[in-house]
C-alpha cells in the first residue's frame, strides 16, 4: 500500500468513526442483489487503509530490535567518526524468547468436547481425526510462532484455509506476514472480532495468478502490460474477441475511475501484479429457530413442513435479529476476480493482538517497553569501551616532524615514534589517561539492564538468572509466578487466537465429514484395555444414521494437560508410583498404561508380547496377531472351563471320602454298642464289612480324582507357557 498522505490528519480514538469522501470511491455502501459490494464500494475500504495509525514504521524498527539490528545508520557513522566502536548487546532476544519458550513448556492441542451424552462417541472419533489435522497441518507450531511475532510488534497473523494443492493434505495453516495484512483500524475490540474488513495483498508473477484465476487470464495479461492508459484498452477492445469483448469493455470502464495508482498494483518489468483479497462482512437479517430441548439453531426454512410443524407444536422457538454475512472478494487493479460467500461465515485469517493503544488502537509489543533501556544499554557499553581505551595526549610543537601521523601511530596498540634531536623540551610526548568516567558509566550500565525487566514486569529468575545470591528456592517459585501472572493478559490474547484458529480448522473438518458416511476411526480406549472402533455417519437398516456428525453439537477448547515433554514425565512417575502403592495381584492390570505413558520405542510390540502372556493390554493391530489372539483366548476360556469341571469333580470326591469315613466310624460306633448277642454281632459285622468296602471305594476314587486334577493341571500349565516361549525364540533368534 502506498504511504500515508503528510497532508492527512492523525485520527485518534475520538474521531475514528469519520467517515470521509475520496475521488473515485463510492459513498453507496448497500449491497448488489447477489449480496456482494461492487469493486468501488470495496476501494472505501482501501482508501480508508491510508488513514490507520502510525504504527509499521515502530513495527519494523522492533523486528530489527529483536534480530539485533539496532543501530541506525546515520548514528553508526558518527560512532566511528568519533572513534566510538559500534556495539549491539542484544537484550531483548533472550526475554522474547524465553516467554514465547513457556508457550511451548505448556503447550495444549485443541479438542472437540462434546455439549451432550449423547454425542460423546462422536466426539471420541472427531477426536482422532482433529488431532490428525492438527499434526498435519503443524498447527501447535504455526500458531507457536505466531505468538512469538505477536510479542516482537504487537500484531501477528494465522491463515486456516483449505489446501488448493489436490495433492497435499486438505487443509493449511500458515503464518503471514503482518506487512501483507492490513485490518480495520477502527475496531474497537482487542482482537479487531469487530473488524468491519481485513484486506491481504501480495505481489504474484502473472503466471501464478491466471493458475489461479483462469477465466481471468486475458484480462490479467493485458492488465499486467499497461503502459497505454485508456487507449491500450480502447486498442485491445478493436480486436473483437466476441466472449471477452463484455469483460473488457467493462475492464476499461474500470482502468478509468480506478482510484490506486499504477506502480500500487502493476510492476510492468518483471510482470508482476499485486492480489488484492478483501474479507468483508455485510448485515443481514436471520430467521431462526431455537429448539428448546438441546438449544440448537437451525436457520428458518419457510418451505420445510418439519420447521412449520416444530413452530406449531411448541417444540423450537422463532428469532429475528441482524446478523453478519463475510464474504471474500479478489482483484488486480481494475479487473475483478471473484467474490464469494465465505464457506464458515468466518475470516480465515486470524489475528494475534498482544497489546493496543489506547489513544488510537495501534497494536504493539514487549518490545516496545524494552527500546529505551537496550537504546541505553548500547550506548553506555559503546562510552564504557571509548573510556577505556581513550587517552590525553600532550605533544611539543617541535617534538616530532608530522603530527598527524604521529597522532595515528600513538593510537595503535603497539607504538614507535621517532622524536627530533633538536627539540627544545626534554620529554616531547606526554600521554595521561582520559577523565574516567567509568564508574558513572557502568553504574548507569547496571541500571539500563534492570530496566529491561522493570519494563516489562518480568524477573531475572524467569530468565534463569539470580541478582541476589542466596535466595531461596521458594522465593524463585514466587518470583516465576508473579512474571506469568504479567503475562496473563498476552497468554489470554494467544490462548483466544489460537481457539478462533481451532475453530476455523474444525469447521472444515465437520463440513467434510457431513458428506461421508461410514467412516471408521481407531480409538485409543485406555479404559477398556484395547482399541476401540468407533463408525462416524454410520447408516443403519431403516436408513437412520448412528454418530452422526450433522447434528452432534461440539465446541473446540483447549486441553488441560499441556503436550509438553516435561509434563508428560511428570505424569509418567505419579502414574508409576500410583500402580506401586496397589496390591501386587492389580498391578498387572495396569502394566499396559505404564509402557504407553513411558513412551518408548516399540511399545506396541512390548504390549502384544505382554497381552499375549498374561491377557491384559491392547488388542494388536494386526489383523492376523488379532485372530491368532483370538483363537488364544478362545482355548484359555476353554482350558478354564475344564479346569472348573475338574475343580467341582475334586471337591465332589472330597465331600464323598468324608462321608465314608464317617460312616465308617459309625459302624464302628454300632458294633460296640450291638455286641450282646451272636446274631446282633453277626449283623454289626455284616454291615460294618460293607461300610469299609464302600469307604475305601470312594477313597480310591477320590484318590484317582486328584491325580487327574494333578495331571490336567500339569498339562495346562505347559499349554499356557507355549505362545510365551513361541514369542520369545524369535527375539532370541534376532539377539
Amino acid at each position: 500500500m502506498a504511504a500515508r498522505p503528510s497532508e492527512q490528519p492523525n485520527y485518534l480514538a475520538d474521531n475514528r468513526g469519520g467517515d470521509l469522501a475520496y475521488t473515485g470511491a463510492s459513498a453507496e455502501i448497500r449491497p448488489q442483489p447477489d449480496g456482494s459490494f461492487s469493486l468501488r464500494q470495496l476501494q472505501r475500504y482501501l482508501s480508508d487503509i491510508r488513514l490507520e495509525p502510525e504504527w509499521r514504521r515502530d513495527a519494523e524498527t522492533e523486528s530489527a530490535y529483536y534480530d539485533g539490528d539496532q543501530l541506525e545508520t546515520y548514528a553508526v557513522t558518527r560512532m566511528r567518526e568519533l572513534g566510538i566502536k559500534p556495539i549491539v548487546v542484544n537484550r531483548i532476544a533472550p526475554v522474547i524468547d524465553s516467554v514465547a519458550g513457556l508457550e511451548v513448556l505448556t503447550r495444549s492441542s485443541l479438542q472437540m468436547i462434546p455439549e451432550t451424552e449423547d454425542s460423546y462417541d462422536t466426539a471420541q472419533g472427531l477426536n482422532v481425526l482433529y488431532k490428525e489435522a492438527q499434526r498435519m497441518t503443524k498447527f501447535n507450531v504455526r500458531t507457536g510462532f505466531q505468538y512469538k511475532e505477536g510479542l516482537q510488534i504487537g500484531i501477528s497473523w494465522l491463515q486456516v484455509r483449505r489446501n488448493p494443492d489436490p495433492y497435499g493434505y486438505p487443509y493449511e495453516a500458515l503464518n503471514i506476514p503482518w506487512r501483507e495484512m492490513f485490518c480495520d483500524y477502527r475496531s474497537r475490540q482487542p482482537d479487531y472480532s469487530d473488524a468491519r474488513f481485513i484486506v491481504r495483498s501480495q505481489w504474484y508473477d502473472l503466471d501464478h495468478v491466471c493458475t489461479h484465476f483462469p477465466k481471468h487470464a486475458e484480462l490479467l495479461r493485458f492488465a499486467a502490460k499497461g503502459g497505454g492508459g485508456t487507449e491500450g484498452w480502447l486498442d485491445w477492445e478493436t480486436l473483437g474477441l466476441d466472449n471477452r469483448r463484455a469483460d473488457l469493455i467493462h475492464a476499461a470502464d474500470s482502468d478509468r475511475r480506478f482510484t490506486l495508482e499504477e506502480d500500487e498494483w502493476r510492476q510492468q518489468q518483471r510482470g508482476r501484479l499485486r492480489l488484492f483479497e478483501i474479507l468483508y462482512w455485510v448485515p443481514k437479517i436471520a430467521e431462526v429457530l431455537r429448539v428448546h430441548s438441546t438449544g440448537r439453531v437451525v436457520t428458518l426454512n419457510r418451505d420445510s413442513p418439519l420447521h412449520l410443524e416444530a413452530l406449531r407444536r411448541g417444540i423450537a422457538e422463532y428469532a429475528k435479529g441482524p446478523t453478519k454475512q463475510w464474504r471474500q472478494a479478489f482483484f488486480v487493479g481494475p479487473v475483478r476476480l471473484g467474490d464469494r460467500a465465505l464457506e464458515t461465515n468466518a475470516p480465515h485469517y486470524i489475528p494475534m493482538v498482544a497489546y493496543r493503544r489506547s489513544s488510537d488502537g495501534a497494536p504493539y509489543g514487549l518490545t516496545r517497553r524494552m527500546r529505551s533501556a537496550q537504546e541505553a544499554i548500547n550506548a553506555r557499553y559503546a562510552r564504557l569501551l571509548y573510556d577505556l581505551a581513550s587517552r590525553r595526549i600532550f605533544v611539543d610543537e617541535d617534538a616530532v616532524d608530522d603530527h598527524l601521523r604521529t597522532a595515528k601511530e600513538l593510537n595503535k596498540v603497539t607504538s614507535y615514534v621517532v622524536l627530533k634531536a633538536d627539540r627544545r623540551g626534554e620529554q616531547g610526548i606526554v600521554l595521561a589517561p582520559a577523565t574516567d568516567t567509568t564508574p558513572i558509566t557502568f553504574q548507569f550500565l547496571q541500571e539500563a539492564k534492570q530496566n529491561i525487566y522493570d519494563a516489562t514486569g518480568l524477573h531475572p529468575e524467569f530468565l534463569g538468572r539470580t541478582l541476589e545470591a542466596g535466595r531461596s528456592g521458594v522465593a524463585i517459585e514466587n518470583l516465576v509466578e508473579q512474571t506469568h501472572q504479567t503475562l496473563g493478559g498476552v497468554v489470554d490474547n494467544y490462548r483466544e487466537a489460537k481457539n478462533r484458529a481451532g475453530r476455523q480448522l474444525a469447521n472444515y473438518l465437520m463440513n467434510d465429514m457431513r458428506r461421508r458416511e461410514g467412516v471408521r476411526v481407531e480409538t485409543d480406549s485406555r479404559s477398556e484395555g484395547r482399541a476401540r472402533v468407533i463408525v462416524l455417519n454410520a447408516r443403519g437398516a431403516s436408513g437412520e444414521r448412528t454418530n452422526d456428525t450433522l447434528v452432534a453439537r461440539m465446541r473446540v477448547a483447549l486441553a488441560e494437560a499441556p503436550d509438553s515433554v516435561t509434563y508428560q514425565q511428570q505424569k509418567f512417575q505419579q502414574l508409576v508410583e500410583i500402580v506401586k502403592s496397589l496390591p501386587e495381584d492389580i498391578q498387572p492390570l495396569l502394566v499396559d498404561l505404564i509402557v504407553r505413558a513411558a513412551n518408548v520405542p516399540h511399545a506396541e510390540e512390548i504390549l502384544e508380547r505382554i497381552q499375549s502372556v498374561t491377557g491384559f493390554g491392547p488388542e494388536p493391530k494386526d489383523p492376523q496377531k488379532r485372530a491368532e489372539l483370538q483363537q488364544q483366548k478362545q482355548r484359555q476360556a476353554a482350558i478354564a472351563e475344564y479346569m472348573e469341571e475338574l475343580e467341582m469333580a475334586a471337591a465332589a470326591a472330597d465331600v464323598t471320602l468324608k462321608e465314608a469315613q464317617a460312616q465308617l466310624e459309625q459302624a464302628k460306633v454300632t458294633k460296640t454298642a450291638e455286641a450282646d448277642t451272636d446274631h446282633t454281632e453277626a449283623k454289626t459285622m455284616h454291615e460294618l464289612a460293607k461300610a469299609e468296602a464302600l469307604g475305601l471305594e470312594h477313597v480310591r476314587l477320590a484318590r484317582e480324582t486328584w491325580a487327574k486334577v494333578i495331571e490336567a493341571a500339569a498339562k495346562l500349565k505347559a499349554a499356557a507357557q507355549k505362545p510365551a516361549i513361541a514369542a520369545a525364540k524369535p527375539a532370541s533368534k534376532a539377539a
